[in-house]
């Protein structure tokens, strides 16, 4: 159990290091490696092994904030269609 907490600290790790594409893989390989020993131990391996996919799942709707995904507020106002809320919206900025 011990091991299963600690993946999600390192996979929390990987998304304050602006790497979510890793955390998302490590977070849910760990869960896979350890789903029948955790299981297997009740009610506390259960929830150790609960832990490891919200992480994931926080890990993967963090990876549209970090720094390379975010779109300058310039060039959205070129992406979005003419007369649109959003770019209304970018361009009142």
């Amino acid at each position: 159990m011990r091991t299963g907490a600690a993946a999600r600290r390192v996979a929390k790790s990987l998304v304050c290091q602006q790497r979510p594409a890793s955390a998302v893989e490590f977070a849910t390989a760990a869960a896979r490696r350890r789903a029948d020993g955790l299981t297997d131990r009740g009610a506390l391996g259960r929830s150790t092994l609960g832990m490891l996919y919200p992480s994931a799942a926080l890990a993967e709707c963090s990876q549209a904030r970090a720094p390379g995904a975010v779109v300058d507020p310039g060039s959205a106002a070129s992406l979005a269609p003419s007369g649109s809320g959003t770019a209304a919206l970018v361009n009142a900025r």
